[in-house]
């Protein structure tokens, strides 16, 4: 089951990778951050017990963070319509997966 959700993720990031291109953002900076969402997905999964997040938001989520770090500039609600979710599902998963990767104070604000 883990295995099937993470190349589904996998998939949905390489397509919508695609269309940040054909929306005109730096393809360098695009391939870039899919590697980096492709990398922030297998940490998810290397780190839970059972799935606990669908693998279209998860996918968004890791995304949404890759491309901040790359500074291609793209919003939760864009990754929300690609996903077909709603803006606040890739925002709570977008915190579930930053404090998966320890990068919260201890005031709960999110460093990048």
């Amino acid at each position: 089951m883990k295995r099937a959700c993470r190349s589904r993720a996998w998939s949905l990031i390489m397509g919508w990778a695609d269309v940040l291109c054909l929306l005109g953002h730096d393809e360098e900076c695009v391939v870039a951050a899919k590697e980096r969402a492709v990398n922030l997905v297998d940490f998810h999964f290397s780190k839970i017990k059972r799935l606990t997040i669908s693998p279209s938001l998860l996918a968004a989520a890791a995304l949404y963070i890759a491309c901040f770090e790359n500074n291609v500039k793209v919003t939760q609600r864009l990754m929300g319509l690609l996903a077909g979710r709603s803006e606040k599902g890739v925002r709570d998963n977008y915190k579930k997966l930053r404090e998966e990767l320890g990068l919260l104070d201890d005031f709960g604000w999110i460093f990048l």
